[in-house]
């Protein structure tokens, strides 16, 4: 496994780095594959 992958094993964010706190983030757009796009 490549080391992504162990650290996301290993459950300890810490090990990753420093993140940026989410201040002001905001989701502005999802996009469906084409089944979800389909009128029902």
């Amino acid at each position: 496994a490549d080391r992504f992958h162990v650290i996301m094993d290993m459950k300890t964010p810490g090990l990753i780095g420093p993140t940026a706190p989410a201040y002001g983030l905001c989701l502005m757009q999802v996009n469906y594959p084409h089944p979800f796009e389909e009128e029902v």
